[in-house]
């Protein structure tokens, strides 16, 4: 990472960098890398790594610095500031909603560079062989960005979009409903998605009980729960597909009772979309006693199989060996 670092420094001389996709997990030791880490290699100007996971950044100490986070900053709700256990300072590992301190002093992207990366994107995926993907959380920025590339005849893939919510862009989406037209068959956007927790990984998933490997904690809310209620029920009432990302087996139970709820409030009658396929994104860490509740409401278990190499090398850490029995769960959802 420090090789990769300095090498992008060397070569971009951009007010910040920013990159994507690291993973502590075939390092030795496999521990999350520090602002310490970062300093060694950039001081000059800020610098913001994004984990493979998505819900979670290290920066370094002027990342933090124009930040303005201290000892003395809070955690956000929904998310943590990782800290030296012996000075109480912050180590650089913002997770979940605390990604957003830094983030919002990010310069962003601008339409031509949004555009490129798009299309970079979707000319790889079909490289691969791919011919159609979801783009689970989304903003109407993009959307209108992929509408100029299929316009323009630069994207041959078939996107399905979520819009990303709760905030601004989903609640315009909620007011759109199903009058919403797309501005090319290639491009479908029908969904919200939400988030009830984070990730495995940067120990951000909710979990009913503490984890193996750090009993102190118990993962975090990223959306609280009354909150995946409201945007259920609309969704419902304006025929538009909710799919919430739930890893842990609290985040899964909270998710299935919000959506549970929300169907009792908006009997199959009162839809203009009957059966709303509403989904769970990830259902990767279940109780027993919650799988049966898949079929019983109609809730598609969305797993990615991909998930469960990615995770094989941390997930009996996590989770120990009784819980583990329950995550990646295919065979038992399917059953």
């Amino acid at each position: 990472l420090k090789r990769r670092l300095a090498q992008r420094a060397t070569a971009d001389a951009s007010a910040w960098i920013v990159g994507v996709g690291w993973i502590e997990s075939k390092w030795a030791p496999p521990a999350f890398p520090t602002r310490q880490d970062l300093d060694a290699v950039v001081g000059d100007r800020p610098v913001v790594l994004e984990r493979a996971d998505g819900h979670a950044v290290v920066v370094n100490s002027k990342a933090l610095e124009i930040a303005g986070i201290g000892r003395a900053t809070a955690d956000p709700a929904g998310g943590q500031i990782l800290r030296d256990p012996a000075t109480g300072e912050p180590n650089g590992m913002l997770i979940d909603t605390a990604m957003d301190l830094v983030r919002r002093h990010v310069p962003p992207a601008t339409d031509a560079e949004l555009s490129r990366a798009l299309e970079a994107g979707a000319a790889r995926s079909v490289r691969l062989g791919w011919t159609s993907l979801q783009d689970a959380g989304t903003s109407w920025r993009e959307v209108e960005q992929l509408c100029r590339l299929y316009a323009a005849g630069r994207l041959k893939l078939r996107v399905y979009a979520a819009i990303a919510g709760p905030g601004e862009d989903a609640e315009k989406w909620l007011s759109a409903g199903r009058d919403y037209r797309s501005c090319d068959p290639r491009l479908t956007v029908r969904a919200i998605k939400l988030m009830v927790d984070g990730a495995l990984g940067s120990r951000g998933a909710a979990l009913e009980e503490p984890y193996a490997d750090a009993p102190d904690s118990r993962g975090l809310y990223v959306t609280q729960p009354d909150e995946i209620l409201r945007v259920s029920v609309a969704g419902l009432r304006r025929g538009i597909q909710v799919e919430t990302h739930a890893i842990g087996d609290r985040g899964n139970r909270v998710v299935l009772d919000q959506y549970e709820r929300a169907f009792g409030a908006v009997p199959a009658a009162e839809r203009p979309v009957p059966d709303p396929r509403y989904r769970i994104e990830h259902a990767q860490v279940l109780a027993d006693a919650d799988i049966p509740r898949f079929a019983k409401l109609g809730v598609i278990a969305s797993m990615q199989t991909s998930h469960a190499i990615s995770d094989m090398l941390f997930a009996p850490a996590r989770l120990g060996p009784e819980r583990i029995g329950g995550a990646y769960a295919w065979r038992k959802v399917l059953d």
